[in-house]
């Protein structure tokens, strides 16, 4: 008991020493002579800070959004325009700069006390516990360069920088081969153009069902849209011969900005390379290429997109909303339109519930009119880190996210429900799909290997499936997806990147393979640069 007690007195005393706190006192030192110690601390103490925060910027992205790639982050950190909240900038602050400061600290008094001392001898104050650091020639640089190692190698591992650094300098001609613009001369509208409704459900996956219905866990947390799925009424692509879903992500459509320009213009958002970014940033957001925006504006649809959260984060509002009759209603506008109060904000602005009843109000409205219309709706209590708990969540199971998910899957269901029982319904074609695979990292710590998919379902649809089964597919494939269900015929049976699914064209993912497609999306293309961020006409490669 007493060598315990003396070893956890003389690590306390090293701590104190270390930190450099008077309740230790300094008894003895023998000093050493050390021409420019002062710049030595500082250049050392300087380059260690930078990796350290490096490492904890490499810790928190992980711990926060998953295994998520480079091109993600970077995306979302020019795109934001602003639209990082209190919140996130004191998190980052926590648990980037303070660890970093801390540890650049601790590592800065070791080298000052290894250049001034060749031993130093603490005593604890009101104690005869004693303790002597005895330093050697070498002790800089095996501190230095130990923490130097840990700081850099640790985000190696944890978040893909190597398979970003590989990819500088590689390009792809895929655009210049296979894009296919959405002209005029290739879509044929039916008579009587149909509706649209598409739902995007945050973070949903088939990974919620239970293992029974090709699901990871025991539990079905998603039990309503799993039955909507298998309805022989609806049509749900799958990966396998069960529930399941796109299992294809670029960099550029994992997050929810990313899916939803791949689904509405067959190629993933990637960042301009080459071009001048200060001419775009902020201004316009891929102004070049042809969207479902455009298409259904042609076609003389009312459009809406309603979502609860900010509506210039990761350029949003500059993609959609293009046209004067074409409405964004973002979070900004439920707080100005008086939907809320002004000072109204939970979660990430506007729950789901209200979102949802602001979304049966305009649709009310919309069915009124003599032209068809389009409503897009975003939900977010889904969201990471672990979602929001409204007041329609029950408390069914252990984690939270599994209650808010479990929620979710209720919603959506009541939200199809009342869609069926309105008038327009039987001319309404309906989409549900999860934009993009959840970032909450910690709710998929036990599944193991279990292939992750995004959840979709298409609900009153013109088109009849070839094959729904065994299908790989990313968001890309969703854009012209979504047309062939609202009865469009298009010639070739692709737009953009992506492949009608309802037809019997294998998709670009299923031509060349998943992994060789998602490779070829993540690369640099000059095509994509001068036809995409530019305004100016683009023409068909792909046929």
């Amino acid at each position: 008991m007493r060598k315990i007690k003396n070893f956890l007195l003389k690590l306390l005393l090293f701590l104190l020493a270390i930190i450099g706190l008077p309740i230790a006192k300094k008894e003895t030192a023998e000093s050493v002579n050390t021409g420019h110690k002062a710049v030595v601390t500082a250049l050392l103490s300087f380059v260690v800070f930078l990796l350290s925060l490096l490492l904890f910027i490499a810790i928190w992205v992980r711990s926060s959004f998953g295994y998520i790639s480079i091109n993600s982050i970077l995306f979302t950190l020019e795109f934001a325009q602003d639209g990082f909240t209190a919140g996130d900038i004191l998190e980052c602050i926590a648990k980037c700069f303070v660890p970093a400061i801390s540890v650049t600290y601790i590592v800065m008094r070791l080298i000052y006390l290894s250049l001034t001392y060749k031993s130093i001898t603490y005593k604890l104050k009101k104690s005869s516990a004693s303790l002597t650091l005895r330093f050697r020639k070498l002790s800089v640089p095996i501190i230095s360069t130990g923490v130097c190692l840990i700081c850099a190698v640790v985000p190696l591992l944890i978040i893909p920088i190597v398979p970003y650094i590989q990819s500088l300098g590689k390009g792809t001609q895929i655009y210049d081969n296979f894009y296919v613009a959405p002209t005029s001369d290739i879509l044929t509208f039916p008579e009587q153009k149909r509706n649209l409704v598409f739902i995007y459900l945050e973070s949903m996956e088939n990974t919620y069902a239970d293992k029974d219905n090709a699901g990871a866990y025991d539990e079905n947390y998603i039990p309503n849209l799993t039955a909507m799925a298998y309805d022989k009424e609806n049509v749900s692509f799958s990966n396998t011969d069960k529930l399941g879903g796109a299992s294809c992500f670029s960099s550029g459509m994992e997050y929810t900005m990313g899916a939803f320009v791949a689904s509405t213009s067959g190629v993933p958002a990637n960042s301009p390379n080459k071009l001048n970014k200060k001419d775009y940033k902020y201004k316009s957001f891929l102004p070049g290429i042809a969207t479902l925006e455009d298409i259904l504006h042609e076609q003389g649809y009312n459009q809406i997109l309603i979502q609860g959260s900010t509506g210039y984060f990761a350029g949003m509002n500059l993609y959609y909303g293009r046209y004067d009759d074409t409405v964004f209603f973002p979070y900004e506008s439920f707080t100005s339109e008086g939907v809320v109060d002004e000072d109204y904000e939970v979660f990430w602005g506007v729950e789901d519930i209200k979102v949802y009843d602001y979304a049966k109000q305009q649709l009310g409205e919309l069915s009124k009119q003599d032209e068809p219309f389009a409503l897009t709706l975003f939900t977010i209590d889904t969201h990471r880190p672990e979602g929001y708990l409204c007041p329609l969540c029950k408390n069914e199971y252990d984690e939270k996210y599994a209650n808010v998910i479990s929620c979710a899957d209720r919603q959506i269901a009541d939200f199809i429900t009342w869609l069926k029982e309105q008038d327009f319904y039987d001319n309404t074609t309906v989409i549900v799909m999860g934009d993009h695979p959840s970032m909450n990292e910690k709710f998929f710590a036990d599944i193991g290997n279990y292939r992750r998919t995004t959840y979709n379902c298409f609900l009153n649809s013109e088109a009849k499936p070839f094959k729904t089964n065994g299908r790989v597919f990313t968001s890309a494939d969703i854009f012209p997806t979504t047309l062939s269900a609202m009865g469009v015929e298009i010639k070739g049976d692709r737009l953009g990147l992506g492949t009608n699914l309802f037809s019997d064209r294998k998709t670009l993912a299923e031509e060349m393979g998943g992994e060789s497609f998602v490779a070829e999306l993540d690369r640099q293309s000059d095509y994509y640069d001068e036809h995409f961020w530019k305004e100016k006409e683009i023409k068909n490669n792909g046929a």
